[in-house]
């Protein structure tokens, strides 16, 4: 078991709060599947996983940014950690400073110390469209 106590990063001065989107797919007795989505509050220290680069595709334009999430194991004591994508749930999505992000990763560090999840998650939004040129219009 690794010995290393990474405790001190979780002072309070460095953590945050995060909101974490649960979405929870279910079939009912009809054979319809059903969405719902749960939301809880987590603490923990946020940082920058990738600059923010404007990725322009032929179809599409969307902020290419990541964060990094770390976060002590404790605090999920009543539910599952945070959860990435998988083959039979929907990956978290983490709501932070104004901005969506989708958990991409999930690294589990348990045995160190207190313990403590860390993932990395992507940016969902997309940047506004530019505003369109008027026609006849002189300058």
């Amino acid at each position: 078991m690794p010995t290393l106590d990474v405790g001190d990063a979780f002072d309070a001065s460095f953590m945050d709060d995060v909101t974490v989107i649960r979405h929870h797919t279910s079939i009912n007795d009809k054979g319809r599947r059903t969405d719902n989505a749960v939301g809880f509050s987590i603490k923990a220290v946020v940082t920058a996983s990738t600059p923010a680069d404007l990725q322009m595709l032929p179809d599409i334009e969307y902020m290419n940014k990541a964060i990094s999430v770390c976060a002590p194991s404790d605090q999920f004591s009543d539910k599952a950690p945070l959860q990435g994508p998988s083959e039979f749930t929907a990956a978290d999505e983490l709501l932070w400073h104004g901005s969506s992000y989708v958990v991409m990763s999930i690294q589990d560090y348990s045995g160190y110390g207190r313990g403590f999840i860390q993932a990395t998650a992507v940016s969902m939004s997309q940047p506004d469209p530019a505003p369109m040129p008027m026609s006849g219009t002189q300058h």
